[in-house]
Order: structure tokens, then C-alpha cells, then sequence
């Protein structure tokens, strides 16, 4: 019968092990790993609320212009919050002015609330880059630490020296590889749900339009 010495290892003593400069990178990405997900969780919630926004309003609003009481729609329009809403208040505004300054007018105000959005979600890009780098450099430093470790002990090389400079190496890159990819996923998840409101904005401006021009 063949046995099997098992001795089991937390994460926390594979960081340990990994010694200071293990224990730095490891600290720096999870550093990074909550920046991404308070960023992921914020940007979730924005898009949440606006996504389940009651836009009943709208309509009313819609009507309201397609009628030709402009001055009912603009006091209408101000009082809801919704994105939509501020960029059909931007053209209720200048109704005055000509279809171009209008459209121009509208797709600014829509550039701005697909902005407020977007921001900080670029962080998430960069930590998806940044985070397997900084692992692998401390795979670099692991491996630097296990080799110097063997030329100082000349012809006696124990795996015991070794096993700091390798649980660095292995732990930073387990780690930057998982946050990296946390951060690229939730990127990416963000930008296809606000690409979809961005759409979502379009057709209300040509609502908007359609009705104003009737």
C-alpha cells in the first residue's frame, strides 16, 4: 500500500512564504482587486437605476410636443430624472433655433450622459492589463530570489532554499492572472450595457424629433 504524505497550505502561508517582495505584489493587486470591483458594483448600480427608470413620463412628454404645447413638455421634461429626459430638455430649450443647432444641442446632452456612465471604466481596462504584469514581475523576482538562493549555496542545493523564491514566482502570477481577468470580464460586461443604453438614448432623440417636426 502506498502512502501519501499530504500537508496542506492556506493561502495565506503560500503569501507568507512568498516573503516581502511576494507579499508586496500581492498587496498591490488586491489593492487593484477592490478598485475593480467597487468600480464594477458602482457602474452596476448607475446603470441598474437607470435601466429600470419608470419612463412613463416620456410618453406624456412626447405627447405633449406632438401637440404643439412645447411649454407643458419642457416643464414636464424637467421634472423626471432620467437621462433621456435631460436631453430632450436640451431641445425643448431651443426649439427657437434651428433643426441643426437642436439636433446638435441634444446629441451633446447625450454625449454627456453616456460620459457620466463611462467614466472610470477605462480603470477597469488599465487594471486588466496592468494586473497579470505586475504578476509576472513577481514571478521574475520569485525566480531571482530561487537562483541567487542556489549560487550562493554552491553544490549543496536544498529544495528548502528554494521553495520562497517558487511560492513568489507562483503566487503573484495566480494572483495578477485573477485579478486581471476579473477586471477584463467586468470591463467588458460594462461597456456592452452601456453601449446598450447609449441606443436606448438614440431612439428617444428620434422620438423626440419625429414628434417635434410633426
Amino acid at each position: 500500500m502506498l502512502l501519501i504524505a499530504q500537508n496542506d497550505i492556506s493561502i495565506l502561508d503560500m503569501i507568507a512564504s512568498g516573503g516581502p517582495a511576494g507579499i508586496l505584489i500581492v498587496f498591490i493587486l488586491l489593492l487593484l482587486s477592490i478598485l475593480s470591483v467597487s468600480i464594477l458594483v458602482e457602474k452596476r448600480m448607475l446603470i441598474s437605476k437607470v435601466k429600470h427608470a419608470d419612463r412613463s413620463g416620456l410618453e406624456a412628454v412626447r405627447r405633449a410636443v406632438k401637440s404643439g404645447d412645447l411649454k407643458g413638455a419642457l416643464e414636464w421634461v424637467e421634472s423626471i430624472d432620467l437621462p433621456e429626459a435631460r436631453m430632450i430638455t436640451k431641445g425643448l430649450q431651443r426649439t427657437h433655433k434651428s433643426q441643426a443647432d437642436l439636433r446638435q444641442a441634444v446629441s451633446a446632452a447625450g454625449n454627456l450622459e453616456i460620459y457620466g456612465l463611462e467614466r472610470n471604466i477605462n480603470l477597469l481596462a488599465a487594471i486588466a492589463g496592468a494586473a497579470p504584469m505586475i504578476g509576472f514581475l513577481g514571478t521574475v523576482i520569485g525566480m531571482v530570489i530561487a537562483f541567487h538562493k542556489m549560487a550562493s549555496a554552491g553544490g549543496r542545493v536544498d529544495v528548502s532554499m528554494l521553495s520562497g523564491g517558487i511560492y513568489t514566482a507562483m503566487t503573484t502570477t495566480v494572483v495578477g492572472l485573477f485579478v486581471g481577468i476579473t477586471a477584463y470580464l467586468s470591463y467588458n460586461y460594462l461597456v456592452a450595457e452601456i453601449a446598450k443604453l447609449s441606443h436606448r438614448f438614440e431612439a428617444t432623440a428620434l422620438d423626440f424629433f419625429d414628434a417635434l417636426e410633426k
